[in-house]
């Protein structure tokens, strides 16, 4: 279970900086 939940934290981070770097 903390696998899963450190995945999705990790999705949500990478997208966040996804966002930032597009604009």
């Amino acid at each position: 279970m903390t696998t899963f939940k450190e995945a999705v934290t990790f999705k949500d981070v990478a997208v966040f900086f996804t966002e930032e770097e597009l604009g």
